[in-house]
């Protein structure tokens, strides 16, 4: 009895373990940043100034918006790629699953330099799948542009959303 008790309160104990770390490492750094963000040079007053000047400066504004519509076109193409590869995957009589899902998990158990690495290889300037697409009439500038973020993110989330 005291061995099966052991065993069903060590799931409990472990989620209690990481709550506290999650809110002493996590949500207490983060809660103390966001409310010195609505208090005044001093310290003392309660102002929504930095944010007025923030949202007011186009700068601030261009970064928002790039990164948003970053975000959200990478993440909507992640999803259009790894639906459809995953349905496939889980429904489908596909032979050598195993080793497709070990080709999709691959970019998450590599270093990020060799991701980043193999990215330029192929998107580069002089890159491999640069030189196809201009051979196809795609314009692909390279890697180095707003596309290029966009396709280093698409393949950056796919095998999140494959798994």
């Amino acid at each position: 009895m005291i061995a099966f008790l052991r065993r069903s309160m060590f799931p409990l104990t472990i989620a209690i373990v990481a709550a506290i770390f999650l809110g002493l490492f996590f949500l207490l750094p983060l809660l103390k940043v966001l409310s010195a963000s609505f208090l005044d040079a001093t310290g003392s007053a309660f102002t929504s100034a930095n944010y007025r000047s923030v949202l007011s400066n186009r700068f601030f504004l261009n970064g928002l918006t790039n990164s948003l519509t970053t975000a959200a076109l990478s993440s909507g193409f992640a999803i259009m790629l790894g639906v459809p590869f995953a349905f496939c995957i889980a429904r489908l009589p596909v032979r050598g699953k195993t080793a497709l899902l070990a080709l999709v998990a691959l970019p998450l158990v590599l270093p990020s330099f060799v991701s980043a690495y193999a990215l330029v290889l192929m998107f580069g300037r002089a890159g491999i799948i640069t030189g196809w697409l201009h051979s196809l009439g795609v314009p692909f500038e390279s890697i180095y542009g707003i596309k290029g973020i966009v396709v280093t993110y698409t393949l950056t989330l796919f095998p999140y959303v494959v798994l």
